[in-house]
């Protein structure tokens, strides 16, 4: 057999088993063995020199026992380890997504540097047990982002006020007196049904987020204003809550006003109308005679004569209920929560059109 048959059969082999690895991955939810696999670290040599054993091959069947494999060599193998407790790799995405306060308390991207990544990571590693810490790199849809706060104050603010006080008081004082990486459930502050209504903000892939807080209590990072993102602040403090763009056109019918909404797929629907968020507290019902749908696009309308009405209900975390707030029209929605969103009206859209 010609040596370049050998090379074709060697990485069709090679290729068949890393197939089964990753499927084995996917399997058992390890994403830290899937970014392994990405990462091309398990060469083609590694696996015929360590697969060709009795263990892992049964030689009747022509079958390979890749979960003997995997479980047994290479999770024990010292590259995976190294590669498993190298976190500045494992957490990449949650380092390079970092905010914080600025000095004028608006809330701004931060770019970390290697330094600065590293205390990250060792706090983090002092912070939560090896359990806990398998579970945040195993559910990295769950933990997006590291929030970074100076002091317990700024900690503090960063709790949705229907979060269960008991434990954001411990959380509070562990953050104060320990000098320890925190972390905010935003399943522990509001109602499993609501959770279809809710926004990107705190709801990925239909589960509570959470997010990491740093402790820079006394100022570990030395950060500077190079470490803040300058061109993100007037986004942040426009953005909405609920991530939605809302355009309210004045009509040419005397007797109707409409608002045009995209939908940003956390609004919660049933048959008898839409539940659209408005705040971490407070949601809007819409009647289903008072818009019109089209895709994600939805149209409100206010009909004259109309008697149904929208109305603002908050939130109760502790009783699992929405408490009844107050009826709004759709001038007053419009101009109550003008500042939210980002609205342009009838003639602004025609003159941008006309550029």
């Amino acid at each position: 057999m010609s040596s370049q048959i050998s090379k074709y059969k060697d990485a069709y082999f090679y290729s068949h088993i890393i197939s089964l690895i990753k499927e084995y991955a996917i399997q058992h939810n390890d994403r830290v063995l899937i970014k392994y696999i990405n990462s091309n670290k398990l060469s083609s040599y590694e696996i015929l020199n360590n697969l060709d054993n009795e263990k892992f091959l049964n030689k009747d069947k022509l079958e390979i026992d890749i979960v003997s494999f995997v479980e047994e060599y290479l999770v024990k193998s010292k590259n995976y380890i190294d590669f498993k407790n190298d976190k500045m790799f494992i957490l990449d995405n949650l380092l390079n997504n970092c905010k914080g306060y600025d000095e004028k308390g608006n809330i701004v991207d931060i770019k970390l540097n290697l330094e600065q990544k590293e205390k990250v990571i060792k706090q983090y590693n002092e912070s939560f047990d090896n359990e806990v810490k398998k579970y945040i790199e195993n559910n990295t849809d769950e933990f997006e982002e590291i929030f970074i706060a100076n002091n317990h104050l700024q900690f503090e603010k960063l709790f949705p006020k229907t979060y269960v006080e008991t434990l954001k008081e411990q959380a509070i004082t562990r953050f104060r007196n320990d000098s320890v990486m925190e972390a905010i459930r935003y399943g522990l502050a509001y109602p499993e049904e609501l959770k279809s209504a809710m926004s990107r903000k705190y709801v990925n892939n239909n589960k509570f987020k959470t997010l990491l807080v740093f402790n820079n209590n006394k100022n570990i990072l030395e950060l500077t204003k190079e470490n803040l993102k300058e061109e993100t602040k007037e986004l942040e403090k426009n953005k909405t809550k609920v991530n939605e763009t809302i355009e309210k056109q004045e009509t040419k019918e005397k007797n109707n006003t409409s608002i045009f909404i995209t939908l940003s797929g956390n609004e919660k629907e049933t048959y008898k109308g839409i539940y659209l968020p408005i705040s971490d507290e407070n949601v809007l019902y819409i009647p289903k005679q008072l818009y019109k749908r089209n895709n994600e696009r939805l149209e409100i309308v206010d009909y004259n004569g109309n008697t149904a009405t929208m109305s603002e209900y908050r939130i109760d975390n502790n009783e699992h209920k929405k408490c009844w707030i107050a009826k709004i029209g759709i001038d007053e929605f419009y101009h109550k929560y003008y500042r939210l969103y980002e609205i342009q009206k009838e003639k602004e859209v025609m003159s941008y059109a006309g550029n």
